[in-house]
């Protein structure tokens, strides 16, 4: 196991394409931290720089206390899975597993050892004689995890490792992956788009977007304290809703609506420009005061996901129980004013 410390990475590509700004952060040994945003964020960069794939422009990378900035990848003791699996077509489960090792020059009789020790913790003892083209999209995935357990490495790196496979086999591989860290317990770092993959995985979530970080945290911290408009819209599925308005005098007036928010007592300015979020699941259906328009229903069997048109915002809740009631039809709404998040209209920084 090894600590990871990166130090004032920037990355420039050509003259003026700034894809990492003044990036600075420590991952304890150990930990599983995931790097997640939309495309174009830097998070790939920023793993490929750990790797030793690409050169920061400015700063420095450290592994177990050591500068490594300036170190080929094949030194530094760490392994990456790849989107693509990268497994050699032309050749079996045991030599894809076996090839680092080879090139390594490791005894034969320690290769088996190591490779059939991998083989065992993912479930592969079966399928050593196959080769890639015979095997399913999980099992070339668990390929390409065995092939970076079998070097032993104090880093994993993992870029979007589960992203060409379908809905159930990602469901599957995150909790291979996730026993795979509790019995190694070896530090990982895993880059993704996917906010259910970060949330899920992660013990710690670092949200990047266009290459600055916006908030790092347990999933629990960054859904339940978002600080800013970028975060709470990011994280949570669907989505958080927001809705611009005016505070004054502790109520919010938007479209068409208004809200007390005399029981939290912001102490405030008055008439301040502000965005309010609320998560789809802190809307109740019912009430005499405020009214949407239903959009669309989508039932996801165990609860319900409606799309309504609140004046001129889209707005999302999520219930247990669906409306009896038809489309363009206007439903009653009740917002838990305690679940609010209030955000500076200007900045989009969270104020309450």
């Amino acid at each position: 196991m090894a600590n990871v410390k990166l130090n004032g990475i920037r990355k420039v590509f050509g003259k003026d394409n700034v894809v990492i700004k003044d990036f600075s952060l420590e991952v304890p040994e150990g930990e599983f931290l995931v790097l997640v945003g939309p495309s174009g964020c830097g998070k790939s960069t920023l793993l490929r720089i750990i790797a030793g794939l690409e050169e920061p422009t400015e700063g420095d990378v450290y592994i177990d206390e050591h500068l490594v900035t300036n170190i080929p990848p094949k030194d530094r003791d760490v392994a990456m899975v790849f989107q693509n699996y990268a497994l050699y077509p032309h050749l079996n489960v045991f030599d894809n597993l076996a090839f680092g090792l080879k090139l390594r020059k490791i005894p034969k009789q320690k290769i088996k050892e190591q490779v059939y020790k991998a083989a065992k913790i993912l479930e592969l003892q079966d399928l050593l004689k196959r080769k890639p083209k015979e095997l399913s999209g999980g099992q070339r995935q668990r390929v390409a995890l065995g092939r970076a357990i079998v070097r032993n490495p104090q880093v994993f790196l993992f870029d979007e490792p589960l992203s060409n496979l379908d809905a159930k086999l990602r469901v599957q591989m995150r909790a291979e992956i996730k026993r795979l860290h509790h019995r190694l317990k070896t530090t990982m770092i895993y880059v993704t788009h996917d906010q259910v993959e970060a949330m899920t995985m992660g013990d710690r979530i670092v949200i990047l977007n266009d290459g600055e970080i916006q908030q790092v945290g347990s999933p629990r911290e960054v859904y339940k304290e978002p600080t800013n408009v970028f975060v709470g819209g990011f994280i949570g599925s669907p989505a958080m809703n927001f809705i611009s308005g005016t505070l004054s005098q502790n109520t919010f007036f938007g479209q068409g609506f208004s809200l007390d928010f005399s029981t939290r007592k912001f102490d405030l300015k008055t008439d301040l420009e502000v965005t309010i979020g609320i998560r789809p699941e802190d809307i109740q259906l019912g009430g005499d005061e405020i009214f949407a328009k239903l959009l669309v229903v989508e039932p996801l069997g165990n609860e319900t996901i409606l799309h309504l048109q609140l004046d001129e915002d889209p707005l999302v809740v999520k219930t247990k129980e669906p409306p009896d009631r038809e489309i363009g039809a206007s439903i009653g709404i009740t917002f838990s004013l305690d679940k609010v998040y209030l955000f500076n209209g200007d900045t989009g920084e969270r104020i309450v």
